[in-house]
């Protein structure tokens, strides 16, 4: 491992720049974001993976190989019949040179229409691979464990999905058929010229080998400004997202002027890095020009002067005069694709990258249908990488049926029995009952199906209402939704809404006010009908008002369902069976509201503190 890879986990690039706080993870205090530069793999491991992804296409890539022969093969010969037209005229015999132009034009109209069938040939590989490179990375990101994506900026994520996936696509539509038809015509080139005369095709592969050494110079000082300017674009994706999604904190914080100063930083880098970069890669094709017209010069000159004693005929040198020209043509071409198979071997390396993370373990036994609710935390401890301890030997059994709140001053552990308890993290010691089996034997997909969970921030997505509450119950008939949602009290919200559970919600439900997004998630945890309820600061964020009418639909939603309420408003648990007060990771007190004011302890100094207006 590098020093650039050994940062500590929960410092985000963001952070360490101390333009931004620390951005937390999914439920209480996590990791953070992090930008991890890294580490390429050879371009040959690179190469010999991207190739595995034609493997669906050998039918096309054949296609695709026999168009660039043909194509190749018929270039390779047209210079011949310009020195067959040349010697007949020097004969005198101009009653051949028409039929010697028109088998000429022939070869070239064919040559171009075999070329057209390799570009859509090309084309159509590229959309395919595409697709299965997106399709593998979706899978790849959606899988990764908590513990990992937390630590990762969303904006890099999204840079790999797009430019890098589109810049390895490219590569393939335009690059891949260059290399083919690129690399044909040489070899046909070459072989012709050498059928007409050794010393000039000697002379004209000098010229070719200066250029592949001026191809590899070049090429490896453009690879290293290429994955520069790959780590900085996502660098800069990464603070647009968390600028974006993170824009009414940092309007309320008046961060504005700290964030442009963050992005310009980070903005005016990446336009260095993509200056030299491109500035490196033109250059690639005015040199192998140069060295193109010296190849046609020298070979000119001295197929002038083999002429003068007699070794060729002066057709000789006007096709060689032309095959000079067509042996640079492919070899620019090449040293062009060569480039753009580095910039491509770039982003699949990072793509790659991705998908070679761990994916989260997803085997297991389904949870029982007949699960009575019944969880238990045994010795617990944990802590999230680089940071202190964040649960300590910690154990609590909540009976089935019971509603058990967990109180305490943030940071002291609370929502990370959640993301525990929700497999987002594994325990570092002990274990987690549910119904007296570790949940580590379940599925984490039947697992979590089990648990109910609605959140402090409201999470809805850009489709239909009634998409939106039925995602936890997909296959749930209309009356059933209906009859669900009468009795949780979401339907007057629904009903009033234009075109009911068919309309859409643009922008995650934008358009509506936060108590109103609030019902809808609520809602949607009723519709599934969860065994289990998870309850993080479901109305924390309410007016007082609307907190009531959520309450209501909280009370029908919890009924003799197990529940596990984390609340930092403390007027919100006052009914609950059990709370436990959490103080750094351990059990500081348990009991009903009235037996802990009595005790004059931690709750009570909480309790009070919030009436008071004392910050807890």
């Amino acid at each position: 491992m590098t020093e650039r890879n050994r940062r500590s986990p929960g410092e985000s690039a963001v952070a360490r720049s101390g333009r931004y706080p620390q951005m937390r993870g999914f439920m209480g205090r996590g990791p953070g974001f992090q930008e991890i530069p890294e580490i390429p793999e050879t371009p040959k491991a690179a190469l010999k993976r991207l190739l595995g992804y034609f493997k669906p296409d050998l039918r096309p890539l054949l296609a695709l190989l026999l168009a660039a022969v043909l194509a190749s093969l018929l270039a390779s010969l047209a210079p011949a019949f310009i020195a067959e037209a040349v010697d007949a005229i020097s004969r005198g015999d101009t009653g051949s040179v028409p039929g010697i132009l028109t088998a000429l034009i022939a070869v070239y109209l064919l040559s171009a229409l075999f070329s057209l069938i390799q570009g859509a040939a090309g084309a159509g590989l590229s959309a395919r691979l595409l697709k299965r490179l997106r399709n593998d990375l979706f899978q790849a990101v959606t899988s990764l464990p908590s513990g990992v994506s937390d630590r990762r900026s969303r904006g890099d994520l999204l840079s790999r999905m797009t430019s890098d996936a589109d810049m390895v696509s490219d590569t393939v539509s335009m690059a891949l058929t260059a290399l083919f038809s690129g690399s044909l015509l040489l070899l046909g080139t070459q072989a012709v010229m050498f059928w007409y005369s050794v010393p000039l095709t000697l002379i004209a592969l000098g010229t070719v080998l200066l250029t592949m050494i001026v191809t590899r110079i070049i090429a490896r000082y453009i690879r290293k400004l290429l994955l520069r300017r790959q780590e900085l674009l996502g660098k800069v994706n990464g603070i647009v997202e968390e600028s974006l999604s993170n824009y009414q904190a940092c309007v309320s914080l008046n961060m504005q002027d700290q964030n442009r100063a963050a992005f310009d930083e980070a903005s005016d880098s990446l336009t260095r890095a993509a200056i030299l970069a491109e500035t490196a890669g033109n250059a690639m094709g005015p040199v192998m020009n140069t060295i193109g017209n010296l190849s046609f010069i020298l070979v000119t000159i001295a197929g002038a002067v083999m002429a003068i004693h007699g070794l060729i005929t002066v057709g000789t040198i006007a096709a060689f005069a032309v095959y000079a020209r067509q042996l640079s043509r492919p070899v620019n071409m090449l040293a062009q694709v060569f480039g753009q198979i580095q910039t491509a071997l770039a982003g699949a390396e990072r793509i790659f990258e991705i998908m070679d993370l761990p994916r989260e373990n997803t085997a297991g036994a389904p949870v029982p249908g007949d699960i009575r609710g019944e969880i238990e935390f045994r010795g617990v401890s944990f802590s999230y990488p680089g940071g202190a301890p964040a649960l300590r030997n910690f154990s609590l059994c909540i009976a089935p049926g019971e509603k058990v709140a967990l109180a305490g001053a943030t940071g002291s552990g609370k929502s990370t029995l959640i993301n525990l308890l929700l497999r987002f993290y594994e325990p570092d010691a002990g274990a987690i009952l549910l119904d007296g089996r570790d949940i580590r034997e379940f599925s984490v997909k039947s697992l979590r199906k089990t648990f109910g969970t609605v959140l402090q921030d409201t999470v809805l997505f850009s489709d239909t209402v009634r998409n939106n509450l039925t995602a936890g119950a997909p296959g749930i008939s209309d009356s059933v939704l209906e009859t669900r949602l009468r009795e949780c009290g979401a339907w007057t919200l629904v009903s009033r809404i234009p075109s009911g559970t068919g309309a859409l919600l643009t922008d995650a439900g934008a358009r509506l006010s936060q108590g109103e997004r609030q019902l809808l998630s609520v809602a949607r945890t009723y519709v599934a009908n969860p065994p289990v309820l998870i309850l993080d600061e479901a109305t924390s964020s309410l007016d007082t008002r609307t907190e009531r009418h959520i309450q209501e639909a909280l009370r029908a939603l919890t009924g003799r369902r197990t529940c596990l309420i984390v609340a930092h408003r403390l007027s919100t648990i006052l009914d609950a069976d059990r709370i436990i007060v959490m103080d750094h990771g351990r059990i500081a007190e348990e009991g009903r509201h009235q037996e802990l004011m009595a005790r004059e302890g931690i709750y009570r100094k909480l309790f009070i503190s919030q009436y008071s207006g004392t910050a807890t």
